[in-house]
């Protein structure tokens, strides 16, 4: 029998003055606060693991500078719902990519920084920009851009 135990929680970051969303790949803004990645060679350093959304309207609240928020940092092994490109084909085991789109993710490496491994329904392809998808956090932060 074999033992499962999870070894990595998610962590509390300062956030930039902006609504976070889940799924979506953040960066240091330079001022050590969480910001989308805007480019697919940025150095990712977590996914939000909820959204700020108003407890009772449902609408995006935006953070303000320096006010904490729940991720999921890139390495740590866990498995996480991250936002993915519209018609982006996954297979099972295989990398994934920071996109140019605000937040997202690809499976095209394309000069691209890898966040870690598609771990959900092989050969699956997104229909709409920002569907989660499964993702193995297993690259570590700063991991070398691939072409």
């Amino acid at each position: 029998m074999a033992i499962v135990k999870q070894t990595s929680y998610g962590v509390s970051l300062p956030c930039a003055a902006e609504a976070i969303v889940e799924g979506y790949v953040y960066k240091d803004n330079g001022s050590g606060q969480m910001t989308k990645t805007t480019a697919k060679n940025d150095v990712a350093v977590a996914v939000a693991l909820s959204s700020s959304l108003d407890p009772q309207t449902g609408a995006p609240v935006v953070k303000a500078a320096g006010d904490p928020h729940g991720f999921a940092l890139i390495g740590s092994g866990l498995i996480v719902k991250v936002a993915s490109v519209a018609s982006a084909t996954y297979q099972f085991g295989a990398k994934v990519y920071l996109s140019t789109t605000a937040g997202m993710v690809t499976s095209s490496a394309a000069t691209s920084t890898p966040i870690g491994h598609y771990v959900g329904k092989d050969n699956m392809t997104t229909s709409s920009a920002g569907e989660l998808i499964d993702v193995y956090l297993d690259m570590p932060i700063g991991s070398a851009v691939e072409s």
